[in-house]
């Protein structure tokens, strides 16, 4: 499957870049503040010295999961 259109942003995440990139891709209208606020990634950020936010592969993504239909989308594996 190819999808045109589809872009990601070049934020300080690539977990966010990417979930940016599907809302413009579906047409939901969410800015940067508000897709990191209602994802809950805003919320990682600096919770421990030994976490790195910008690498979800070092933290449990299932909160992640469950506020993703905040924004109008949903992520499965």
């Amino acid at each position: 499957m190819i999808n045109t259109g589809l872009v990601q942003p070049p934020y300080d995440t690539s977990l966010v870049g990417v979930v940016k990139g599907a809302l413009d891709y579906y047409g939901i209208d969410s800015g940067p503040a508000e897709t990191f606020a209602l994802s809950g990634h805003a919320f990682a950020i600096n919770i421990h010295e030994e976490l790195c936010p910008s690498g979800p592969y070092c933290w449990d993504q299932n909160r992640f999961r469950d506020l993703l239909p905040n924004l109008g989308i949903r992520m499965v594996e």
